[in-house]
């Protein structure tokens, strides 16, 4: 909650120590787009946390994701 600061939600879309370096809502808000300084790639489902779709690494940082 904004107001209070309390944590509403909360889910891992990366490995233990994965540095996340770009995150973004699809135009509906309803998938989280995470990519990692490592070049993974996946997609959640924001309402609750599942994963959707995983793409392998490909050893490049993500910097941005585009709609």
């Amino acid at each position: 909650e904004g107001e209070i600061g309390k944590v509403v939600l909360r889910f891992h879309v990366h490995e233990r120590g994965a540095i996340v370096s770009s995150a973004a809502l699809d135009r509906l808000a309803r998938r989280l787009i995470t990519g990692t300084h490592s070049g993974a790639v996946k997609i959640h489902n924001f309402n609750n946390g599942a994963l959707l779709y995983s793409f392998a690494s490909r050893e490049q940082e993500v910097s941005q994701l585009i709609r």
